[in-house]
């Protein structure tokens, strides 16, 4: 049963994440640079509040 729920979820995810990109599809673009424009800020310290 574990297996069956998890592998459902894994599919419900999947198409989650087509249906977004399909609907999304330049929100989830900036999102994602946004994200990494911040892991690069992370990255060379700027943000870190020491």
């Amino acid at each position: 049963m574990a297996v069956l729920e998890s592998i459902l979820s894994i599919i419900v995810l999947i198409a989650v994440i087509i249906i977004g990109l399909k609907i999304l599809k330049n929100v989830i673009v900036a999102i994602v640079l946004f994200v990494l424009l911040l892991i690069i800020l992370f990255y060379f310290g700027y943000l870190l509040p020491f």
